[in-house]
């Protein structure tokens, strides 16, 4: 109990906050020149993605890549979670829209950093799912590039030239990426809280 009264109110041992990661392939290279790195572009032309395998019900609450933003592909890009078909993703379930832009003061390269969003709510049963990292073909969506290769890649990739309406196709890119658990609101810890110390209670009276 003294444990969770930490949690919240702030113990400083509290671990909440930090981010617990169902996967995290680590950073690719650090190089802000991604003509001189590989590198997998994500752009209007060209969407990827990777499996994501899950043994029971997980919420997630973020996905990011390891990316370099494009000189003048500022914008917006699309994280999207298909079900699994075949080995390729299928059914549209979740997508979510994030901002990358270009961080570089030079202006020439953008500096690579893990891109995404971490405002997810996203309610997976067990199974296999593919996480997709889209640019919307009727804007100017972000154009950025994975810098390859990440030390502990997924095994499954995939890339698909979306404006030409192409089958997802197989390949090992070794993209940096990393999926988050969803952290409960504080509020939600609270109440949680309130519950064990009023059952709590009750035992006591009754014990008494």
């Amino acid at each position: 109990m003294a444990a969770f009264v930490g949690l919240l109110f702030g113990h400083p041992n509290a671990s909440f906050a930090t981010p617990t990661y169902l996967l995290d392939t680590g950073p690719g290279p650090d190089n802000v020149d991604i003509s001189q790195t590989p590198s997998a572009l994500m752009s209007v032309d060209q969407w990827l993605g990777f499996r994501f395998d899950t043994g029971n019900s997980v919420r997630i609450g973020g996905v990011e890549g390891w990316m370099s933003v494009i000189p003048g592909g500022e914008g917006y890009g699309r994280l999207a979670l298909y079900e699994d078909s075949n080995n390729s993703p299928g059914t549209l379930l979740y997508s979510a829209a994030y901002f990358g832009a270009v961080t570089d003061p030079t202006g020439l390269y953008s500096n690579a950093d893990w891109l995404g969003a971490l405002d997810l709510d996203w309610k997976l049963k067990q199974g296999s799912y593919w996480i997709t990292f889209e640019a919307d073909p009727q804007s100017d969506g972000l154009v950025a590039g994975f810098l390859l290769g990440s030390p502990n890649p997924v095994s499954n990739e995939v890339y698909r030239p979306c404006c030409l309406g192409a089958a997802w196709v197989n390949d090992s890119l070794a993209m940096g990426v990393r999926v988050t658990k969803r952290v409960p609101e504080p509020g939600t810890l609270a109440l949680f809280g309130l519950g064990l110390a009023g059952l709590a209670f009750l035992r006591r009276r009754r014990a008494n």
